[in-house]
């Protein structure tokens, strides 16, 4: 009899080291979730204070980007009680490869995940007030014109804060609710080949 107990009592205690053994594999879950925010909010002060030292937008030159090149979302943030606070990836930005401006419409280009192609989005209308350096769009699913405004542009990087209808075009009852400052970086190489379906990733 005594050995059956001195036999449970050393299983009960494998168990439990075997217990421990598990909580200690999902630790570097918690911090990959730290790093990354620990990262992120790096890259939001990058991106405030690029807003902070902003000047006068070029227009001229900002207008020809979009016409030639493709602006990729890098980076965004949403306000949580009027603090900009960095957020992993808007519903609109899941597998987006850029953003295409023509004379009058704009396209996403994104990547279907279980399918693994390459899709462009409707055609979505759009114009930019050079006085208020606003890029409005209209959606395409309500009666609503999404409105952001151009808050940093050098040529290379492209910051918005509002909303922009290719990426937040969504089927739902608080879509005007939402509220972004986004980071697109410029791509000088990869238009054509979204344009042709040939880009890969």
């Amino acid at each position: 009899m005594r050995k059956i107990l001195l036999t449970l009592a050393a299983m009960a205690i494998i168990a439990v080291s075997c217990q421990k053994e598990v909580f200690h594999i999902e630790l570097p879950r918690e911090n990959e979730q730290s790093d990354w925010y620990t990262e992120a909010s790096i890259e939001l002060e990058n991106v405030l204070g690029k807003v902070k030292q902003s000047t006068e937008i070029d227009d001229a030159l900002l207008i020809e980007t979009l016409l030639n090149y493709t602006v990729v979302p890098t980076f965004c943030a949403t306000k949580e009680d009027g603090t900009w606070e960095p957020y992993r990836k808007a519903p609109g930005e899941i597998g987006s490869c850029g953003v295409l401006f023509y004379e009058a419409k704009v396209y996403q280009y994104y990547f279907k995940m279980m399918e693994g192609t390459l899709t462009k989005s409707i055609a979505y209308t759009y114009n930019y007030d050079t006085e208020t350096n606003t890029l409005n769009t209209d959606s395409a699913i309500h009666d609503y014109t999404f409105s952001c405004e151009v808050k940093y542009f050098d040529g290379s990087y492209l910051i918005l804060e509002g909303l922009f209808a290719p990426l937040d075009d969504l089927y739902n009852d608080n879509y005007a609710d939402y509220y972004y400052l986004r980071e697109f970086k410029v791509d000088k190489e990869i238009r054509k080949s979204l344009e042709d379906g040939t880009y890969t990733r």
